[in-house]
C-alpha cells in the first residue's frame, strides 16, 4: 500500500489530533505542577527544585543516546522491509545502552558527592538523591515511548509519561501539602513515584499492543550504525532542553536561585505557544519517515505544507495573548513575585512563534538521514548559546538569557528551512 493511501486513510489526522489532545491535556497539567510548586515553595527554592529536575533532564540526553528518535525513525523502515528482528534488537540494544549509561553515571556521581560533599546542603544532596533514581525511569519511559510511537501508536504512547506521571504529581504533592511544607528534596521524591507509575503503564500497554507482534522474532542487532547514528540523534533530539539549561545555568551563576525560578515560568507559559508544533511532529514522525523511503516527494510536500499552516495559527493566538495579557496571567497563577517573568516570556514566545511558522523542518532533516547536518548546526548554535546567554544574563539578567534563546531559536529554523529548500525543494514553513 503507497504512503498516500495510507494518509487518505486519516492515519497522520487521527494520530495528529489524538497528539494534540494529549499534548494539550498534558500542557496544562504541566502548568498545574508548576503553579502549585512554585507557590508551595517560593522563588528561591522552585529555583533550586528546577536546577535539579533541569540536571537530570539534560543528563537524559547522553543517557538514551539519541536512540528513542532512533526507534521512531527505523520502525517504519524496517516494517517496510519487513525486518522485525532488526526492530526487536534495536528495541532491546536501546535498554541496555540506558542501563549502561545509568551505571556510569550512578559512579560519577557517587565520586562527585564524595569530593564535593561538603560544599551543598544535605537538602540539595538530598534532591539529588531522589533525581538520580528519577533519571533512570525517564530513560526507559523515553525508550516504551518511541516504540510504540514507531508503531504508530502515538497516543497510546504518550499517555503514560505525559498524563499520568503530572496527575500523580499533583495528588501526592498536593496531598502532601496538608501536613508538611514542599522541599526541592521531596519534590523531587514525587516526581520518582510518578515516573515509575508511568514506567509500570506504559509497560503493561506496549506488551499489550505489541508482544505478539515481535514474539516469534530473533533479535538482529546493528549496533555500529545505531550506534553512529544514535549519537547524532542524541544531542539533536535535546538541541532545545540544552538551550534551556544553558540559560538555568547562566542564570544560577549569575543571578542566583530565586531567577531561575522566574525565568521556569516564563519558559513553561511560552510552551503553550509552540505546543502544536510537538505535538504533532510525535504524530507525523513515521509517515514521514515512511514517505522518504518511498520517496513520495509530492506526499511529503502536501503533509509539511499542512502541518506547518496549522501549527502556525494555533501558535498564533496564544502568543498574542501572552504579549497581551501575560502580566495578569503571571500574577494570577504565580503571584506577584513571579511577574519578572513577563518581559521573558513576551521574548521566549515571540521566538516560539518563528520555530511554528518554520514547521517541522528539524524533523524532517533527521527522518531524512541528514542528521549530521542537524548536529554542525546544533553544535554551533549550542556554542554560541553559550557566550551570548554568559553575556546578556550578565548585561541584562533574566531578560538577557530569555533574548539569547529566543535569538538562537529563530537563527536555527532559519538555517534549516533554506537548506531544506535548497536540497530537497520542499518549502517547510507556513507560506
Amino acid at each position: 500500500m503507497k504512503i498516500k493511501n495510507i494518509l487518505e486513510d486519516r492515519g497522520v489526522l487521527s494520530g495528529s489530533v489524538g497528539s494534540l489532545i494529549v499534548k494539550t491535556v498534558s500542557l496544562f497539567l504541566g502548568l498545574a505542577v508548576s503553579v502549585l510548586l512554585a507557590s508551595l515553595m517560593g522563588p528561591k527554592n522552585f529555583g533550586v527544585y528546577i536546577v535539579v529536575f533541569s540536571t537530570v533532564m539534560l543528563l537524559s540526553i547522553p543517557l538514551t543516546m539519541g536512540l528513542p528518535i532512533l526507534i521512531v525513525r527505523y520502525i517504519p523502515q524496517y516494517e517496510v522491509e519487513s525486518n522485525f528482528s532488526a526492530i526487536k534488537g534495536l528495541v532491546l540494544r536501546a535498554h541496555q545502552f540506558v542501563f549502561f549509561s545509568y551505571a556510569f553515571f550512578v559512579v560519577g556521581a557517587a565520586i562527585f558527592y564524595f569530593i564535593f560533599k561538603k560544599h551543598f546542603s544535605d537538602e540539595l544532596w538530598s534532591s539529588f538523591i531522589w533525581a538520580g533514581g528519577l533519571l533512570l525511569f525517564v530513560g526507559l519511559n523515553a525508550v516504551r515511548c518511541a516504540l510504540l510511537e514507531g508503531f504508530r501508536y502515538v497516543v497510546i504512547g504518550q499517555m503514560p509519561d505525559l498524563i499520568l506521571r503530572n496527575v500523580m504529581i499533583i495528588i501526592l504533592v498536593g496531598g502532601a501539602s496538608f501536613y508538611h511544607s514542599i522541599t526541592p528534596a521531596n519534590a523531587m521524591f514525587f516526581h520518582l513515584i510518578s515516573a515509575v507509575t508511568a514506567w509500570l503503564f506504559g509497560l503493561i500497554l506496549a506488551k499489550r499492543k505489541l508482544g505478539r507482534k515481535l514474539k516469534n522474532y530473533a533479535p538482529e542487532f546493528h549496533t555500529k550504525i545505531w550506534l553512529r547514528q544514535g549519537l547524532a540523534f542524541s544531542f539533536n533530539s535535546g538541541i532545545n532542553d540544552i538551550k534551556t539549561k544553558i540559560s538555568i545555568f547562566a542564570l544560577t551563576v549569575l543571578q542566583g536561585a530565586e531567577a531561575v525560578g522566574v525565568f521556569e515560568v516564563a519558559v513553561k507559559a511560552a510552551t503553550f505557544v509552540s505546543f502544536s508544533l510537538t505535538a504533532i511532529n510525535k504524530a507525523l514522525a513515521p509517515y514521514i519517515s515512511r514517505a522518504y523511503s518511498l520517496s513520495e516527494k509530492d506526499v511529503l510536500q502536501n503533509m509539511i505544507k499542512k502541518a506547518s499552516r496549522f501549527m502556525f495559527l494555533m501558535a498564533l493566538p496564544v502568543a498574542l495573548i501572552f504579549i497581551i495579557w501575560g502580566k495578569d496571567i503571571i500574577s494570577i497563577l504565580y503571584g506577584k513575585e513571579y511577574i519578572l517573568a513577563f518581559f521573558p516570556l513576551v521574548i521566549i514566545s515571540l521566538g516560539q512563534l518563528v520555530n511554528s511558522f518554520s514547521g517541522p523542518v528539524g524533523l524532517f532533516l533527521i527522518m531524512a538521514n541528514k542528521q549530521r547536518f542537524v548536529l554542525q548546526v546544533n553544535i554551533a548554535n549550542v556554542l554560541l548559546n553559550v557566550i551570548l546567554a554568559f553575556l546578556l544574563t550578565k548585561a541584562f539578567a533574566i531578560n538577557g538569557a530569555a533574548i539569547a534563546f529566543a535569538l538562537l531559536l529563530v537563527l536555527q529554523n532559519l538555517v534549516f528551512v533554506f537548506y531544506v529548500k535548497s536540497v530537497f525543494g520542499i518549502n517547510s514553513t507556513a507560506l
